[in-house]
């Protein structure tokens, strides 16, 4: 006799279904510059932005962002929201 089978479910975050992109030098710049990021373009709101490589440096948001996760893991680097400008996890 055979055990009866289960459907298996998983569920997942939306971060966990995001690209990662990453800030791409130890120098200080704006969010908005494609440049900046490891992708070549801004973390779209469907991205999770990672802030962790080694320097001391300050991220300045100018403008209206959105991304699904942020991680600043490195504790040397700042993120500058300027006003008027919103930056939404």
């Amino acid at each position: 006799m055979t055990a009866p089978t289960m459907p298996i479910r998983t569920a997942l975050t939306a971060a966990a279904l995001a690209a990662l992109v990453s800030w791409a030098s130890p120098v200080s710049g704006d969010w908005s510059l494609g440049a900046n990021w490891s992708s070549g373009a801004v973390p779209a709101p469907t991205d999770a932005a990672a802030i962790g490589v080694a320097g001391a440096y300050t991220v300045t948001v100018n403008g209206g962002f959105s991304v699904t996760a942020l991680d600043v893991s490195n504790p040397s680097a700042s993120i500058n929201v300027n006003n008027g400008s919103s930056l939404s996890i």
